[in-house]
């Protein structure tokens, strides 16, 4: 199956197919979700990467946000499809986001992952998805002072109400922690795809944590880039480099 061609075309005729769902979405005072193929060709080329062999094959997204993904595979017939999502990041959100995995008949389980702090899945996995996400950020170590007083924030809105958004990315120890973690629930010979945004492992603080992950993973860099403005290398492979995790056969 070519995933990049059947998501265009997914996306594409999203509205005709799903006419009861677009209702849902506005009756429900939710926002639409975001159609334009161009915001997903990226992660369309990276679950094109795994080669999912067969309709039956058991698939996970973490971090499904609205359900595009899981929505997308279960009506082109895969038959073994869960997602999760952190119901803690999606504060007051979180109503928006369960009325939309209503509506698409998804079952959703909550999920929130913390460095160095074991998670637990439902299943092993012939293939694990996250892409667009923030999983392997330790925001508990950032914190922000301001007026003398000390604050757990990494996101802020500046004069001009321009949004600024902080990270600590996961060290080396937290890479390991992870890696090991998230192998459990992958079949013998299972793939699971991680595209933080961004990748920041290029920067050269983060030597150890990227000769780690080139030991212990497959490190790809999408060949076309959605965003065609991006004209500084750095800044495109942050934004689209994802790796690949297997699982021991």
């Amino acid at each position: 199956m070519n995933i990049i061609e059947s998501l265009k075309i997914h996306l594409s005729n999203f509205g005709e197919n799903y006419p009861n769902l677009m209702n849902e979405y506005k009756t429900n005072g939710m926002h639409t979700p975001d159609l334009n193929f161009n915001t997903w060709k990226g992660q369309a080329e990276m679950i094109q990467a795994l080669e999912i062999k067969s309709k039956d094959s058991s698939i996970l997204e973490l971090g499904c946000q609205m359900g595009i993904i899981p929505h997308f595979f279960k009506e082109h017939g895969f038959t073994d499809v869960d997602s999760t999502n952190s119901k803690i990041e999606a504060g007051t959100g979180l109503d928006e986001l369960e009325n939309s995995w209503r509506a698409m008949n998804l079952q959703v389980d909550s999920l929130h992952i913390l460095p160095k702090e074991e998670f637990v899945l439902r299943k092993k996995y012939d293939y694990i998805i996250a892409t667009s996400t923030n999983i392997l950020w330790n925001s508990n170590r950032l914190l922000q002072i301001h007026k003398n007083n000390l604050y757990y924030d990494y996101y802020i809105l500046d004069k001009n109400d321009v949004a600024h958004t902080y990270f600590v990315p996961y060290d080396e120890e937290e890479l390991k922690f992870f890696v090991t973690n998230i192998k459990k629930y992958l079949t013998p010979g299972g793939k699971a795809i991680l595209h933080g945004l961004p990748f920041p492992y290029f920067m050269p603080q983060f030597k150890k944590e990227l000769e780690y992950l080139e030991d212990n993973t497959t490190i790809i860099t999408c060949d076309n880039f959605p965003d065609t403005s991006l004209t500084s290398d750095l800044k495109q492979k942050t934004l689209f480099t994802y790796f690949i995790i297997e699982g021991d056969k």
